[in-house]
């Protein structure tokens, strides 16, 4: 074969691998295979859509009134509110790929498929590279061209600030390249690490990465009508230059090429803006493309569980002679050696943690911004909404991934060893909600407390803490209806909707007025016996309710059908 026919064949080979590609990105993005993606797609490309859409329709209602009274002030509030429209995609990229870590790179399962067909490890590597690139791509072009049409027409008040058509075009480009970039730089942080450290080393430190890149972007966003004055400031000051303005400041000189204000400040910029780009896009090809046999090697030989894990794993079974009954324990240890084993369902509860972690020290970075120092001779609200925040958040993302199936295949011992009622695996999922959401925390509460108050205050919160999380435990068993990982994923378009405000909602109450109750409770001691025993009276009735459903339900194995996604028209069966 000639290499002009060699190529071509390559390249259909990639194009193939492509689709194939895209289809992981989606599965490691909802965290589930072998089921349709595209409902998802749609209403989280929407989710992501609005904050960009809703200040595209608010923000230039103040533009005349601004033009009237200063144009200075115009031109500062514009710069202002363009920082939102490029920083905006670049959080929604690092998210996208913090939620797609494990599936950046070809994994062992990709590697131990196409390694005996006549597929090269570069074309694998390149296909994974370009559908991950292309999915951002599109993604940020489809979250932005909408908010760019409708602030180009409510913007364009003044020539000054550019035309109709600038806004439009240098809004687009602007927010895309900016997101592209970011992406790319996470992915060379990928390869980086995969290079340096292997398939088994990047594995060790997805979890972390992961964590951090969610508690970055939520506290980003949080924080971001600061950033973004902070940023408009650096970029518009006299003689300010590239290194005086953080990088997505820096795509203010792609906007800057086609509308203004200001463009003799912000052109300069263009140029660190494209050279970060082009850097960044060119770096992740040469990171994915030339190690690509040796990391196609290295995938293969990594072991399935890592020793340390395999410990860890091992040393919390034996929690499980804490059940009295045979099925229950082995239902405990299944769920152990899942979770141990499994990098999907590990970093579904990191990304649940990071959320977690990241609204909970929303507090402390405020008043650190501010300047303000935090009393912690004495427990605040703001300091025991940490740990309970950490406990909700665990606790959600364990019940979550219990949704997710591991092995389809694996379920078929469960559903001949009966009796098929849900209270051994209810028995079972509460003693890991405790001994990983609940317990761990409350004694990481408990010592932390003893060094910074009273050990009077240090064991009221561990044990306020502690009864509060046996509460939630309770409640997060409500509405199982099997073993954990064993049944078929359902996909539910109401949830879609409403599953995010109910959990912002838990997450408001359960760490935040709640940490009001407690900090209120370590004022006297009869308070927290009254809080310990109002909590504990809340879990026995929870429990109670729920073991008589529990008893009379068996237990399921399919994933139920969704009646609303049939109506929406979202699946072929509707057609």
């Amino acid at each position: 074969m000639n290499t002009s026919a060699a190529w071509r064949q390559e390249w259909r080979q990639h194009r193939r691998l492509v689709r194939l590609s895209y289809a992981r990105l989606m599965d490691a993005m909802v965290a589930s295979r072998g089921i349709d993606a595209e409902h998802f797609l749609l209403w989280g490309t929407a989710f992501l859509t609005t904050p960009m859409l809703y200040a595209a329709l608010i923000w230039p209602t103040r533009y005349l009134w601004l033009r009237h009274h200063s144009m200075a002030s115009l031109h500062e509030a514009v710069l202002s509110d363009r920082v939102f429209f490029i920083v905006w995609p670049m959080l929604v990229a690092l998210l996208v790929g913090a939620l797609t870590w494990e599936a950046l790179f070809p994994d062992r399962d990709d590697q131990q498929v196409l390694g005996v067909l006549p597929v090269r490890s570069r074309t694998v590597a390149a296909a994974r590279l370009s559908a991950a690139l292309l999915s951002v791509t599109a993604l940020t072009t489809a979250i932005s061209l909408p908010a760019a049409a409708v602030y180009a027409a409510g913007g364009a008040v003044d020539p000054s600030v550019g035309t109709l058509v600038g806004i439009f075009v240098g809004q687009t480009l602007a927010a895309v390249s900016a997101g592209v970039a970011a992406f790319s730089v996470l992915l060379v942080v990928r390869a980086t690490v995969t290079l340096i450290a292997g398939a088994s080393g990047a594995a060790r430190v997805a979890l972390a990465l992961q964590v951090g890149a969610v508690v970055g972007t939520v506290e980003a966003f949080m924080f971001l009508p600061g950033i973004q004055r902070a940023l408009m400031q650096a970029a518009i000051a006299p003689g300010a230059g590239f290194t005086s303005v953080a990088p997505p400041g820096w795509f203010l000189g792609v906007y800057a090429l086609f509308a203004g204000p200001r463009p003799q400040a912000l052109l300069p910029l263009l140029v660190p803006a494209l050279l970060t780009l082009g850097t960044a896009v060119v770096s992740a090809v040469a990171l994915y493309l030339l190690p690509a046999r040796l990391n196609a090697r290295r995938a293969v030989e990594r072991r399935h569980a890592e020793g340390r894990r395999a410990t860890v794993a091992t040393a919390l079974q034996k929690l499980g002679h804490l059940l009295p009954a045979a099925r229950e324990r082995a239902r405990f240890r299944f769920v152990i050696l899942t979770l141990a084993r499994s990098r999907r369902h590990s970093l579904m509860v990191a990304t649940f943690v990071g959320v977690g972690l990241a609204v909970s020290g929303t507090p402390l970075v405020s008043a650190n911004l501010r300047g303000r120092v935090l009393d912690l001779t004495q427990p605040t609200a703001a300091v025991l909404a940490i740990p309970l925040a950490l406990t909700y958040a665990l606790v959600l993302g364990l019940r979550s991934a219990f949704a997710v199936p591991s092995d389809l295949g694996a379920n078929w011992a469960f559903r001949v060893a009966g009796p098929r009622s849900l209270l051994d695996s209810r028995a079972a999922s509460r003693l890991v909600y405790l001994v990983l959401a609940v317990l761990p925390v409350s004694l990481v509460l408990g010592a932390v407390g003893a060094s910074w108050w009273t050990a009077r205050s240090a064991a009221g919160a561990a044990v306020l803490h502690a009864v509060s999380g046996l509460a939630l435990s309770e409640l997060a068993l409500r509405g199982h209806e099997g073993v954990p990982f064993t049944k078929a994923r359902g996909v539910s378009a109401n949830a879609m909707k409403i599953g995010a405000i109910v959990a912002a909602a838990g997450l408001l109450l359960f760490a935040f007025r709640l940490s009001a109750v407690h900090a209120w409770a370590l004022g006297a001691p009869s308070r927290v016996w009254a809080c310990t025993l109002g909590m504990t009276i809340l879990t026995v009735v929870t429990a109670w309710m729920g073991r008589r459903e529990a008893g009379r339900t068996p237990a399921s194995f399919e994933a139920p059908e969704d009646h609303a996604i049939t109506q929406m028209k979202l699946s072929e069966a509707s057609v």
